[in-house]
Formats: C-alpha cells, sequence, structure tokens
C-alpha cells in the first residue's frame, strides 16, 4: 500500500509470524483428531491456511476504505450475511449436504434456534458471541485507530486462543514447550507492531533564543 514500515514493524511482524507457525505446528501435534486427518488432510488444510491469509489480507485492505462508508452495525450485517450465503452454497453444491429449511438440529439452516440441543449452547455461545461479536467486531472497529499492519499482526494471536479454546471445550490438550515458545514469540512481536516511541520535545537553545530576540 506504499505505507512506511519501521524496523521494529518488520521484525516484530516476523518474529509474531514465526511465532505463530510453532503454535499451528504444536497444536496439529497435539491435536485429538491428529491421527484421523493423516498427511494428505495436514497438506490440504496448509493450503486452506495460506488461501485464507492472502484472503484476509485483501479483507483488511477493502474493508477499510469500506468502513468509512457504512456504520459499524451495518457493515457488521452485511459481512455475516455474506459470509453464511457463501458458506451455505458451499454445502449445497460443494460439499453435497443436505440442508433443510426448519429447525432440524443436524440439517436445518435454523438448526442454531433448537432448544432441546443444550450442549451446542456453549459453543454457539463461544462461536457467536466471543469470536463473531468481539473477534470481529474489534478488527473492524481497530481500523479507525490502527494500521492495517497492526490489525494484521493482532490477528496472529488467534491460534494462541484457539490453543487454549480447544482444551477448554475438551476437543485438544495444553501446549507443549513449542507451544509455550511460539506463543511468547506472537506476544513480543505483536507488541513490537503496536508499540510506538513517544516523539522526542526538541530543546530549546537558550542562546540561539537571546540571539533572535
Amino acid at each position: 500500500m506504499g505505507s512506511p514500515i519501521t524496523l521494529l514493524e518488520t521484525l516484530g511482524a516476523f518474529t509474531a509470524f514465526s511465532g505463530a507457525i510453532l503454535c499451528s505446528e504444536d497444536g496439529a501435534r497435539n491435536s485429538i483428531h491428529a491421527a484421523a486427518v493423516g498427511r494428505g488432510g495436514a497438506i490440504l488444510g496448509n493450503m486452506l491456511a495460506l488461501t485464507c491469509g492472502f484472503s484476509g489480507v485483501a479483507y483488511l485492505i477493502t474493508a477499510q476504505a469500506s468502513r468509512k462508508k457504512f456504520s459499524l452495525l451495518m457493515f457488521m450485517f452485511l459481512i455475516m450475511l455474506i459470509a453464511n450465503m457463501i458458506i451455505i452454497l458451499v454445502q449445497i453444491f460443494v460439499l453435497k449436504e443436505p440442508l433443510t429449511w426448519d429447525l432440524d438440529e443436524n440439517n436445518g439452516i435454523f438448526g442454531f434456534l433448537n432448544v432441546t440441543r443444550f450442549d451446542r449452547l456453549p459453543l454457539e455461545f463461544i462461536n457467536c458471541v466471543i469470536c463473531s461479536i468481539v473477534g470481529a467486531c474489534g478488527y473492524v472497529m481497530a481500523m479507525q485507530y490502527f494500521d492495517n499492519l497492526v490489525i494484521a499482526v493482532a490477528g496472529l494471536m488467534q491460534p494462541v486462543m484457539a490453543t487454549f479454546t480447544s482444551y477448554f471445550i475438551g476437543v485438544g490438550l495444553l501446549p507443549t514447550a513449542l507451544g509455550w515458545t511460539g506463543q511468547v514469540l506472537v506476544a513480543a512481536g505483536t507488541l513490537a507492531v503496536v508499540y510506538k516511541p513517544t516523539p522526542k520535545e526538541p530543546k530549546l537553545d537558550l542562546k540561539e533564543g537571546i540571539d533572535d530576540a
């Protein structure tokens, strides 16, 4: 985008990105479902993650420009609406999954409104309230005050949060030494990018001031 990037921001971005890689690698090793995925699934997952990365960059660039023309509520409504339509189309035409326009707990598009399955409520709360409202809205709100680089690097904290979230909901394990190292690198890199040194005030030259007077 042509915006100047300081050396500290560059080092912080690479540090946080390296830490995110370590977190993802550790998460893949410790995942309860890692054995079922296999090598082919892991390669496909990496390719999808890389595609998501490029898509995320495009999203940040376009969202920051278009956000100025919409209110936060309307912007997030349009984003979620478009995302849900894409997901439904992929489920129908790519995954060939059966979908019904009812409250069926397995195939219904409005199945999340089915109050008979209270075991899904905690997952729905985490996904909708924390990830969507707090996470996605937080990124969009931050676009008014921070550069895209700051928001992108802050997004690298997602593997760190995903590790703890998966553990608390019972589908993952706590990180190993590799994972803890990655999390420290992500936090340090993020702080390096966000940190803005306070500009020094120019010193007053008394002799020069007297001469000017």
